[in-house]
């Protein structure tokens, strides 16, 4: 059994490195509080990392012949059908509608 001034070292060191360890995860913003906001935000430049960040939205449709519910006083009309990954929809000021499809994130 250890002695009790060897399980204090111990635990000491062991406190030591997970302060250090924690100290480590604090990161602050190199950009002023308002630079990400407006027009033309100033972004920070992309980090490579080994093990890249993907957030691939899930695409799901809907089933045969369902809506989604809309507000009170507006109605949900069909516009286009046999769209296998539409992303982004952007409606024209002569009323056509652009639809973007991507089977990629």
């Amino acid at each position: 059994m250890p002695s009790l001034p060897l399980c204090r070292a111990r635990w000491l060191v062991i406190g030591a490195l997970a302060s250090v360890a924690l100290a480590g995860c604090g990161e602050s913003s190199l950009l002023p509080p308002d630079a990400d906001k407006g027009i033309q935000p100033t972004l920070p430049e992309p980090r490579k990392t080994l093990i890249p960040t993907v957030h691939i939205a899930p695409a799901s449709g809907w089933t045969e012949g369902s809506l989604p519910q809309a507000a009170p006083g507006l109605v949900v009309t069909a516009f286009g059908t046999g769209l296998q990954h539409p992303r982004w929809v952007l409606g024209l000021p002569n009323g056509d509608v652009l639809v973007a499809e991507s089977n990629a994130p």
